[in-house]
């Protein structure tokens, strides 16, 4: 199953297993960052750290995606409007 999600704070996105498909992430000043986990909370493993030195919204794909064991949340916002999470349950 796939899915996709706007999130405007850190959240779980899914508590299974599955792969990061893609990021659009819309920050609110020129320098912002977020940090994506496998799992429910930041004390999971980290998976990525997204550092933006400009106020353009970006888009990140991930080819075949990235597979989590234990979930998967986004949190760790810094200066954040949104972020659009693509994923995918195994």
């Amino acid at each position: 199953m796939q899915g996709w999600e706007w999130i405007t704070a850190a959240r779980v996105i899914t508590h299974k297993p599955c792969r990061l498909l893609g990021l659009v992430i819309t920050p609110s000043n020129a320098t912002s960052e977020i940090k994506v986990y496998d799992g429910e909370n930041t004390s999971s493993p980290p998976i990525l750290e997204v550092v933006l030195k400009s106020d353009d919204t970006k888009q990140l794909n991930f080819p075949g995606g990235i597979q989590t064991d234990r979930g998967l949340f986004v949190g760790a916002f810094t200066d954040i409007t949104g972020v659009l999470v693509q994923w995918e349950v195994d």
